[in-house]
């Protein structure tokens, strides 16, 4: 007799439980972000200013702070709670949506 596979873990059935250890990470920018089809691969950096002489503009480096990758079963969810977060600070005024022109470099239709 053949065995079936466990049927897919849905998000519902997993319990959440969180460790309270696991420590927290600051980022300034993500600065690269890659999705292969199956992972996306996102890799946040961290801004170290050298110190500051007048009249000099300041300097300094982007250091990598955190590497993320994801399954792509991850990204729904992910959009989903930035649309909202997204949609909740344009209602409380926090940021404001620009039109993107048509034909312009950032337009989906180019």
């Amino acid at each position: 007799m053949a065995t079936q596979p466990p049927p897919p873990l849905g998000q519902s059935q997993l319990q959440y439980v969180d460790l309270q250890d696991v420590s927290e990470t600051f980022a300034d920018n993500l600065e690269k972000l890659f999705f292969d089809g199956a992972i996306l691969r996102l890799e946040f950096t961290v801004n170290r200013l050298d110190p500051f002489e007048p009249p000099k503009p300041p300097t300094g480096k982007k250091y990598t702070a955190c590497r993320l990758a994801l399954p792509a079963t991850a990204l729904i969810p992910i959009a989903t709670k930035f649309a909202n977060l997204m949609a909740g600070l344009e209602k409380s005024g926090l940021i404001k949506k620009i039109p993107i022109a048509p034909g312009s470099p950032t337009s989906a239709t180019n």
